[in-house]
Formats: structure tokens, C-alpha cells, sequence
């Protein structure tokens, strides 16, 4: 962006329509990329389609049509960078995110728990993504026995890191006040 606005006036001093133009996309494609809501979008899109694929059975037809809808509308705002309608579409996006059935839910639930612990503790997060994968084969397979089984194994383990703290690095510069 920065560098698109540097270019935009010409040898002569005087302002360059296809330069401008340029810069103008280039800071549209920052504000969107910089927002929370475009972050939450892909978020949402990544959700969604997981539950279309893992989740099919759960999610009533209307429903499904709902989210894929919205699927292909937040993919067509964020490759725009359309930012007044990535935040529409979050809203709307969060609203179908809380009307998922309860076993959904608890599926994506499980899911974002496991990539919490993975980033926490990473040995302890592959031995609980194993177990995810488990547990989705076996509702793949339409084996709710097994995955139930895998759930509760995994449950209270998930329950240990969702309260904790991520670290955050710190860099050593070697400048002191």
C-alpha cells in the first residue's frame, strides 16, 4: 500500500489516475486484511465448511443452504475486500453460528480446544488431535458409539486448556531505557 501510494505521482508532479487507482485498492485490501471482522470471516468459512463435511447429518437441509449461501458470499467479500459487507456478513455469519444444533456445536467446540491445547502443548495437543480424528472418522462412518466414547475421553481434557493463556513471545532487542 505504501508503496502503490509512492507511485502515484508521476515525473511531471502530477497525480496518475491508474497509479491512484492502484493505491486506493491496495489500502482498501490493508483495511480489510487489518480488520478483526475479516479475520473472524475466514474463521467462519473455515467452521462452516468443516460442519458441512463432518457435520451433514446434524444440520437440517434448510440450514445447510443457509450456510452455503453464506459460505460463498464471505468468500466473494473477502477475495473483494468488501469490508461493509464482510461485517454484515460476520453478523449474519455468528447469528447461523449460534442457531448450529448443539451436537455441531460441541464438534467445533472440540475442534478449536484441541488447536488451543496444540498451541499451549504441543505433545499433548497431537495426542488430543488424534483423538478428534478419531472421534470424525467414526462419525464419518456412522458410528456414534465410538465417537461418543472418544468425546467424553476428550472432553475434560479440552476443559484443562480453554482456561488458560496462550504465551506470547517476547523479543529480546538488547535495547534498555
Amino acid at each position: 500500500a505504501v508503496q502503490a501510494a509512492n507511485q502515484i505521482q508521476g515525473q511531471d508532479g502530477n497525480i496518475k489516475p491508474d497509479r491512484l487507482a492502484v493505491a486506493q485498492a491496495k489500502l482498501q485490501e490493508l483495511e480489510a486484511f487489518s480488520s478483526d471482522e475479516y479475520h473472524l470471516a475466514q474463521s467462519l468459512i473455515i467452521d462452516f465448511e468443516f460442519a458441512l463435511e463432518i457435520c451433514q447429518e446434524y444440520i437440517d437441509d434448510s440450514q445447510q443452504k443457509r450456510i452455503k449461501k453464506l459460505i460463498e458470499d464471505l468468500e466473494n467479500a473477502v477475495n473483494t475486500n468488501n469490508l461493509s459487507k464482510i461485517q454484515k456478513l460476520v453478523e449474519d455469519g455468528q447469528k447461523e453460528y449460534n442457531n448450529l444444533p448443539e451436537i455441531v456445536s460441541l464438534i467445533l467446540g472440540c475442534r478449536a480446544g484441541v488447536s488451543r491445547a496444540n498451541q499451549i502443548n504441543p505433545s499433548a495437543g497431537k495426542v488430543m488431535a488424534m483423538k478428534f480424528g478419531q472421534m470424525v472418522n467414526a462419525l464419518k462412518e456412522g458410528n456414534g458409539d465410538e465417537a461418543q466414547q472418544m468425546l467424553s475421553e476428550l472432553l475434560p481434557e479440552i476443559q484443562h486448556y480453554l482456561g488458560q493463556d496462550i504465551a506470547t513471545a517476547s523479543i529480546a532487542t538488547g535495547l534498555t531505557k
